[in-house]
This record gives structure tokens, sequence and C-alpha cells, in this order.
């Protein structure tokens, strides 16, 4: 990553697991699906604090965890009600949404290529704001390359360390 991106999604009330597909914020089955491999490698599920000492080193974490497609562990670092952005602006909320939308976002084959460019911190809320390429593959299999911009909000916890609130991987 790294990176956020975050696409994604569709929620739990609307997805169809046969058909939709995301780009982790879900260009809503417009690419179609394939088959993903999901593992939970267990190299993140509960990371040492220390690893997430700064919202730069959580994002790192995310790209990390993204790359090795750990479900597990991407929950692991996103408060319970952290939100996800959708393609439609709608946002996707809690740790199942947030599952299905990784799940459907590795259906892509998705290769993720994040660049922060300013993380701003202050009160214990930061806000970490960049841009990214996306390689995937879509429904005819294809390569497909896009790009966007992406901010995200991440909360200091009260022992120090950074969890992801909301990710947005459309912003303006």
């Amino acid at each position: 990553m790294i990176i956020y991106l975050r696409n994604k999604y569709v929620t739990q009330d609307n997805i169809d697991s046969r058909n939709d597909c995301g780009l982790l914020l879900c260009f809503n089955n417009r690419f179609g699906c394939h088959a993903a491999a999901v593992q939970s490698t267990g190299i993140g599920q509960h990371p040492d604090p220390k690893q997430r000492a700064t919202p730069k080193d959580l994002l790192r974490l995310l790209g990390k965890y993204i790359e090795a497609r750990d479900l597990d562990a991407i929950l692991s670092i996103h408060e319970p009600v952290a939100g996800l952005v959708e393609f439609g602006g709608g946002v996707s909320r809690g740790n199942d949404s947030l599952r299905q939308s990784y799940i459907n976002f590795f259906k892509m084959q998705p290769k993720l290529t994040v660049n922060p460019l300013q993380i701003v911190e202050s009160g214990g809320v930061a806000i970490i704001l960049g841009d990214y390429t996306l390689d995937y593959v879509d429904a005819n299999g294809e390569a497909v390359s896009s790009t966007g911009k992406f901010g995200d909000m991440v909360r200091q916890q009260p022992d120090g360390s950074w969890l992801y609130l909301l990710d947005n991987p459309f912003a303006p």
C-alpha cells in the first residue's frame, strides 16, 4: 500500500456474495467477480501497539496486511465502529461490513500503491491524505489501472497507538 484504498463496498444489507465485487469501495459490481485467495496469516491479529505508534505506521501496516490478504489483521487495526466510504457515497460500518468489502476487493486481484501526501494530527485524531494507483483484473480478465485520492481518519487509543476510524478512497 500503502494503502488505503479502501475501496469499497457493499453494505451487509445489500450484498449478493455471488455477484457483488468491489474495489474495496465497490464499484458496485461494475467489473464482475473473480475468485480470491483470502486468508488469515495471523501476522497482525493483535499487533503490538508499538507497531501503531503513529498514523504513518498504521498506514504502513494496512498496506502490509492488504498485500498479505489477511482479513483478521486488517480488521485488527480498525476500530469496531470504523467506516468505509462507498462508491456511491454511502458508508459501510463495522467489522462485518468491512470484512465483506475486503473479500470483494480481493476478488479483483488488486495491487495497491499508496502515496501519502499529508498527515495532520490534532487532539488524538489525524487525517491522512494522499493518492493511489490501483491495478486489478476486470470481469473480462483484462488488466486495468486506475488512480484516485484518499482521505483516512485515524484515532489515537488510550495506550498511545492508532486505529482507523474512517477510510475514504474517493476523496475529492
